[in-house]
This record gives C-alpha cells, sequence and structure tokens, in this order.
C-alpha cells in the first residue's frame, strides 16, 4: 500500500470475482477490488474482499 496525499483523489474499484453457497443459509461473495490515486501508474491497494451472507 501507499500514501494518496491529502489533495489527491482516489477511485476505488469493485469487480464481482465469484460467489458460493457455502449452505442453504450461507454465501460467500468475493470481490476483486483495485484503489487507485491520481496521477500514479500502478494502484495503491489490490486486495480480495470476502463477505459472508446469512440469511434466516
Amino acid at each position: 500500500m501507499s500514501p494518496a496525499g491529502c489533495s489527491r483523489r482516489v477511485r476505488a474499484r469493485f469487480v464481482s470475482a465469484a460467489r458460493n453457497d457455502r449452505s442453504p443459509s450461507e454465501i460467500l461473495i468475493r470481490y476483486a477490488v483495485t484503489l487507485e490515486i491520481e496521477g500514479r501508474e500502478k494502484p495503491a491497494m489490490v486486495a480480495e474482499w470476502l463477505i459472508v451472507r446469512r440469511t434466516s
């Protein structure tokens, strides 16, 4: 990761990468996330964001 600086604009891009049914009441959702800083070639962060959604 790298600092953005106080006057730089940032943009986060979320791309849905996968969805897995773990059980009848749980779903695992996976996003590929890229955080970009204005004026920089390389992204500030590349990550995988995981969400477990539970239903009743």
